[in-house]
């Protein structure tokens, strides 16, 4: 898995071995209250690094807008290339209120 810590937003991938391309797309979050909250956004990518999916796998907030937030950020974000025609992997999201 890589990751990028960001403030107060850490932002890894568990993808194969496979990293972002460039910085991984924040999701932009308000209104989150004071509790630290983790999403995970299941993804499949294709060998060009394009994410095709995203979908929620898990997650400690279930306020539907954070985690549509990090499912759209998750679609813009670019992966590495890979041999793979589709591969299927994980990007989670840990915020952390100030």
């Amino acid at each position: 898995a890589t990751g990028l810590g960001a403030g107060n937003m850490g932002i890894s991938l568990d993808m194969g071995g496979r990293g972002f391309d460039g910085n991984a797309i924040r999701p932009e979050f308000v209104n989150m209250g004071h509790n630290r909250v983790t999403i995970i956004i299941e993804i499949t990518a294709d060998s060009e690094g394009h994410i095709k999916t995203a979908r929620l796998h898990r997650t400690t907030e279930h306020n539907q807008a954070l985690i549509e937030e990090a499912r759209r950020a998750a679609l813009k974000t670019k992966l590495s290339k890979a041999e793979a025609e589709l591969q299927r992997g994980y990007i989670t999201y840990i915020f952390i209120p100030n």
